[in-house]
């Protein structure tokens, strides 16, 4: 809901999500820095739901970016379609966003067993970094 009401219904605008994620991950690592978990989740929670509106086509979102089960079902019709004469290169779409989900949460696991509460703030410095690359539209 966060990530539609900044996009107003009509503009599609990335880096005003990207920043609202940021800044939510960031309250995120603070709150995990004072052992506060439960408020540490929903911050994170609500993080992961806007960015899957930085894919909005239309007013709908045409590409989640935090649905593991999703893009697997999708990659699963991709590989029957190909296989029954369709699209041969459908599924690799999806396959790169499971792939992608799948290698992101390893990674997650294994800098939080390294770095324990500075795995957020890594995240934080991460998305920051991403944020601060001027987009092909303002060029």
């Amino acid at each position: 809901m966060a990530g539609t009401l900044i996009l107003r219904g009509h503009v599609r605008d990335q880096k005003r999500i990207l920043g609202f994620v940021v800044l939510i991950v960031a309250f995120a690592a603070t709150s995990a820095t004072f052992d506060s978990r439960w408020l540490s989740g929903i911050l994170l929670a609500l993080a992961m739901g806007a960015l899957n509106t930085v894919f909005t086509r239309d007013g709908e979102i045409s590409f989640g970016v935090t649905y593991m089960t999703g893009a697997l079902v999708k990659l699963g019709q991709g590989l029957v379609a190909a296989a029954r004469g369709g699209s041969r290169t459908v599924w690799v779409r999806h396959f790169v966003m499971w792939a992608s989900i799948a290698v992101g949460a390893a990674l997650g696991a294994l800098s939080y067993a390294a770095i324990q509460k500075g795995a957020l703030w890594a995240i934080v410095l991460v998305l920051a970094t991403i944020y601060a690359v001027p987009s092909k539209r303002a060029a």
